[in-house]
């Protein structure tokens, strides 16, 4: 009588285990390759939220949609507008183990706005930053902590970019042109108008750099910061696959007794 091998539970389940963290190594891979920009210009779009939560910041609406960056060898410089630039008094973004303040790049007095840039090591990940507001009209004086939440499924080419390829590739010493990355907008007088009133009513602070507490917050859904669907399917499919070998595995057992 022939002897039939029988298969182990405990096989399948170690096989099936090492196949599941095999191919999650293989996406990881894959998505941090993909992650990877070339170099050039790109626009993406931002919300700014609160320190401690979610919510959308008041801040929000002095910064202006889209963001610019800049890639070069791999590394990103993210540009940004203020609009009522005299009240951001102060503005850091990370820079080591601290902060800095942020490089400005053009200032527009008249139109009361301001171009900033600062490095970026990750658009999946939002980044903490701090800034100071000043209205001496409403004598409002305090910082805050806010972040910046990339939304990675805007990000596209520059358009501008696009048409200055061949310039930039026979320069490639100088750096992106700020004028041409991003335009500085204009808030028309009447949207400047009434609200320092609503700065005035900002949240309580805690300590040399609180965080932003107002009232009206709105919770918002976190832009994707990552793709998580194909991680999820995984997983789905290993139980499903997991709970039909097993069944396979013990029915063929019963059978054999």
């Amino acid at each position: 009588m022939k002897h039939q091998s029988t298969i182990s539970p405990l096989r399948v389940a170690a096989f099936l285990t090492c196949a599941f963290l095999l191919a999650i190594l293989l996406f990881t891979s894959r998505a941090q390759a993909a992650s990877v920009l070339r170099d050039g210009t790109y626009t993406i779009d931002y919300t700014v939220l609160k320190a401690e939560n979610d919510s959308v910041s008041m801040a929000n609406d002095y910064w202006e949609k889209p963001a610019t960056v800049h890639v070069k060898d791999g590394k990103m410089q993210v540009e940004v507008t203020l609009n009522h630039s005299a009240w951001i008094t102060e503005y850091k973004a990370p820079s080591g183990s601290g902060f800095a303040d942020v490089e400005v790049v053009k200032e527009d007095p008249a139109a009361d706005t301001r171009l900033v840039r600062f490095p970026v090591a990750d658009l999946t990940v939002p980044l903490e930053s701090k800034i100071h507001v000043t209205v001496e009209s409403v004598d409002y004086d305090h910082d805050y902590t806010i972040r910046l939440s990339f939304d990675e499924d805007s990000l596209k080419e520059s358009e501008s970019a696009a048409s200055s390829k061949a310039e930039a590739s026979v320069d490639k010493g100088n750096s992106p042109s700020p004028g041409s990355a991003a335009a500085v907008p204009e808030k028309p007088a009447s949207e400047r108008t009434g609200k320092s009133a609503a700065l005035n009513n900002a949240g309580d602070e805690t300590g040399d750099s609180a965080s932003e507490t107002g009232s009206g917050d709105r919770e918002i859904p976190n832009p994707k910061t990552g793709d998580r669907t194909p991680v999820l399917a995984l997983i789905l499919l290993f139980i499903v696959s997991s709970v039909f070998v097993f069944r396979q595995v013990l029915t063929a057992e019963r059978n054999k007794k």
